[in-house]
C-alpha cells in the first residue's frame, strides 16, 4: 500500500504495528525537513498519528497546548493536531484552519479516529467489511488511504466497478456527488466529517457546516465595509498559505481568483512579511496557455506579470500529448472526469514540480462567489420568486452582455431537434433499464446562497478539489487553496445576494476589495475560461485514435454502451452535422478507466 503511494511523500517512510493496528505514511517534507518523521506520538507514546496536509493556525494552537503542559519534540504541525485530540478529544477538528488527513492510533482503547478537513481538499479513501449498525456486532477489516490505488493492494478487496456511478455518470455526468467512489466498496469519508473505528464497529459524525445558507440576508448597504474585511481575510488567508520550509510558487491562469492570490503574494513580498521567505526573490506563477485559440488568456496574464513583474513560466497543452499519456492521467486520478479540463491543471503541476514544491491556487471561488455564467439566472429567478421585479430588470440589463450569449445558446440546444446528442442514447438498453433515472433536480435551492452552498459542497467543487489533489500529488507538488478559509467562506456566506452578484458583476465583494491591488482590466474582466482545454477540437484532430477505441473489441464488449449509437454520434460530430457534447468523452474517459483499472492492470506509476 505504501509502494502505490510514493509518488504523494516521496521524501520518507514510517511505520507502525501494533497488534490487528497498523498504521503507514510516505511523507512529502514541507515543515520541519528534520525532525517531522511520521507516525508521530505523544509523550507517553499511548497516541499516534499519520497525517496528509498542512493546519496554518498550528503555532497558535502549539502555544494554548503548551499553556497546557503538553510538550513537544518537533516543530511540525503533525504533532500539534495529535496533542489537540489529547486535549479536545473528537472536538479538536472544530479547532483546525487548513487542508488535511488523519488517523490517530488511541493504543488505550484500541481504536482510530479519522477525520478530513472542512471541505474535502484532502482525500480520505475508506474499506469497511464489517458491519455498520454500531451495536457492538462490528466486527470486520478495515483500510484507509489517501488515494484508492493503494487500498486496491489488499487482496482481500474484490476489484469491481460500483455500477451505479457508473450510471449517474454516464447519464448526468455526476460525479464525486456521494461518499460512494466508481469502485464497489470503496468509500471516501465526506468533507468535514470524522470517524471512529472500534471493535464496535465504525461510527461518523459532520463536525462542521454552515448555518442554514438559504436563510435571507439583508445589508447590502454596506459593501464598502464587507469589501474591506473580506480583503483582509483573503490577504490573512494567503499569508498563512505561504507557512513552507521549502519553496513555493503560485499558479496564474489570468481569471480573477489566481490572479488576485498572486497580485496578494506580491504584496505580501513587498512588505516583507516573515511568510514570504517561502517565495524567494521572485515569485514564480505558473500557466496553461493556447496561442490563438480562444480561450487562450494570455493578455491577462502577461498583465498581472508586468504588474508584479513576476516569473512567468508557460505550459501549451497539445492533443498529441494528452493521447500519449492518456492512461498514466487517468491512472493518477483514478476515478472518471467529467472534461479533459484538468488535463490543462496536470500539465501546469509538472511544470510546478521543476521549480517549487509547494503551489498556491485558487479553486474554490467560483463556488462560492457565482463565478459561473448561469448563477445569474438562479439569482433572476430568486429575484422573480421574491417579487422584486424592478431589481430583477436592473440585474438583466447589467448582465446583458454575459447573460445573453449563454441564454442563446441555451435556446440553440433546446430548439435544434437532432442535431443533440443525448447521454442515454449512448448507453446500452439493458444496464439503462438496470437503474431508475433520478427524477430530482440536480439542484434543489431556489436562491443564490442556497445554489451556491450546493455547488461549494456537493455539485461542484469537490470534483475540482479531487483533480487539484491529484493533479498536484502524481508530481509530489503541494497545492494549497486559500479561497477554502473556514474563516473566509463563513465569511461570505454571511454576505446577501448583492454582495455576490450586483449592478450585473458577479463575485462583487471581491471586485470591490481589490482596486489598487489586481489590474483594472483584470478585475473587470467578464468572462471566466480558467484551466481547460479545447476539448471536442482535441477528439477531432485524433478522430482516427478515438475511433480506433470505438471499434476495439473491448468497447464492444462492455455492458455499459451502445457501441453503434457511439460510433454514429461521434461520426455526426466531426461532420459538424450534430453537436459536441461532453457525454462522448464520459463514454471514453470511462472505456480507458476500465482498461487501466481492470482489463491490463499496468503499473503507470512510473
Amino acid at each position: 500500500m505504501l509502494g502505490a503511494l510514493v509518488h504523494r511523500g516521496p521524501d520518507d517512510e514510517g511505520r507502525l504495528s501494533d497488534g490487528d493496528f497498523s498504521l503507514g505514511h510516505r511523507r512529502l517534507s514541507i515543515i520541519d525537513l528534520e525532525t517531522g518523521h511520521q507516525p508521530i506520538h505523544n509523550e507517553d507514546e499511548t497516541l499516534w498519528i499519520v497525517y496528509n496536509g498542512e493546519v496554518y493556525n498550528f503555532r497558535e494552537l502549539r502555544q494554548e497546548l503548551e499553556a497546557l503542559g503538553h510538550r513537544f519534540y518537533t516543530r511540525t504541525d503533525t504533532e500539534v493536531l495529535l496533542h489537540a485530540y489529547e486535549q479536545y478529544g473528537e472536538d479538536c477538528v472544530r479547532r483546525f484552519n487548513g487542508m488535511f488527513a488523519l488517523a490517530i492510533f488511541d493504543r488505550t482503547r484500541r481504536s482510530l479516529f479519522l477525520a478530513r478537513d472542512h471541505f474535502g481538499i484532502k482525500p480520505l479513501y475508506y474499506h469497511y467489511d464489517g458491519d455498520t449498525s454500531g451495536d457492538g456486532s462490528g466486527a470486520g477489516s478495515f483500510l484507509f488511504a489517501s488515494e484508492i490505488k493503494a487500498l486496491l493492494e489488499w487482496a482481500g478487496l474484490e476489484r469491481a466497478p460500483d455500477d451505479e456511478i457508473v450510471y449517474e455518470y454516464l447519464l448526468y455526468g455526476w460525479h464525486e456527488h456521494r461518499p460512494e467512489t466508481f469502485f464497489r466498496g470503496i468509500r471516501k469519508l465526506p468533507a468535514a466529517h470524522y470517524m471512529v473505528v472500534d471493535e464496535s464497529g465504525v461510527r461518523t459524525e459532520r463536525y462542521w457546516d454552515i448555518e442554514d445558507p438559504d436563510r435571507p440576508v439583508t445589508s447590502a448597504a454596506l459593501l464598502p465595509k464587507q469589501a474591506r474585511e473580506f480583503g483582509d481575510l483573503l490577504e490573512d488567508s494567503v499569508q498563512r498559505r505561504l507557512i513552507s520550509d521549502v519553496p513555493v510558487g503560485s499558479c496564474l491562469s489570468g481569471g480573477l481568483d489566481s490572479s488576485a492570490i498572486v497580485c496578494i503574494m506580491d504584496r505580501l513580498l513587498k512588505k516583507n512579511v516573515p511568510e514570504s521567505v517561502a517565495i524567494g526573490d521572485r515569485l514564480k506563477t505558473f500557466s496553461a496557455v493556447y496561442p490563438g485559440e480562444h480561450l487562450d488568456e494570455s493578455k491577462y496574464i502577461d498583465l498581472v506579470l508586468q504588474e508584479t513583474a513576476a516569473e512567468g513560466n508557460f505550459i501549451y497543452p497539445e492533443h498529441d500529448e494528452f493521447f500519449a499519456e492518456l492512461e498514466k492521467f487517468v491512472f493518477y486520478q483514478e476515478e472518471p472526469l467529467v472534461s479533459t479540463g484538468p488535463y490543462a491543471q496536470w500539465c501546469v503541476m509538472r511544470d510546478v514540480a521543476r521549480k517549487v514544491k509547494v503551489v498556491i491556487d485558487g479553486q474554490g471561488a467560483d463556488e462560492l462567489m457565482a463565478g459561473y455564467t448561469p448563477y445569474f439566472f438562479v439569482y433572476f429567478q430568486q429575484l422573480k420568486a421574491e417579487r422584486r421585479y424592478l431589481a430583477m430588470l436592473r440585474e438583466m440589463l447589467a448582465a446583458r452582455d454575459v447573460a445573453l450569449p449563454f441564454f442563446r445558446n441555451y435556446l440553440s440546444d433546446r430548439f435544434k431537434p437532432g442535431r443533440k446528442v443525448e447521454a442515454r442514447s449512448l448507453i446500452a438498453s439493458g444496464f439503462y433499464e438496470r437503474f431508475q433515472p433520478d427524477q430530482r433536480r440536480h439542484h434543489t435551492a431556489k436562491t443564490l446562497r442556497g445554489r451556491l452552498y450546493e455547488d461549494t459542497f456537493v455539485h461542484s467543487l469537490p470534483a475540482l478539489l479531487r483533480y487539484e489533489d491529484k493533479n498536484s500529488m502524481a508530481f509530489s507538488v503541494e497545492s494549497r487553496v486559500p479561497f477554502l478559509d473556514p474563516r473566509l467562506v463563513e465569511y461570505i456566506f454571511s454576505l446577501p445576494a448583492e454582495a455576490i452578484i450586483g449592478g450585473g458583476w458577479n463575485k462583487r465583494v471581491m471586485r470591490e476589495a481589490l482596486p489598487g491591488i489586481l489590474p483594472e482590466k483584470v478585475r473587470r474582466r467578464r468572462w471566466k475560461v480558467g484551466f481547460t482545454t479545447p476539448e471536442m477540437a482535441w477528439l477531432i484532430a485524433r478522430k482516427d485514435l478515438v475511433n480506433d477505441i470505438f471499434d476495439s473489441d473491448s468497447f464492444n464488449s462492455r455492458p455499459y454502451f451502445d457501441a453503434a449509437a457511439v460510433r454514429d454520434a461521434f461520426e455526426r460530430i466531426c461532420a459538424g452535422s450534430a453537436e459536441e457534447t461532453l457525454a462522448i468523452w464520459r463514454v471514453l474517459n470511462l472505456e480507458i478507466w476500465l482498461r487501466v483499472f481492470f482489463d491490463n492492470q499496468e503499473d503507470l506509476a512510473n
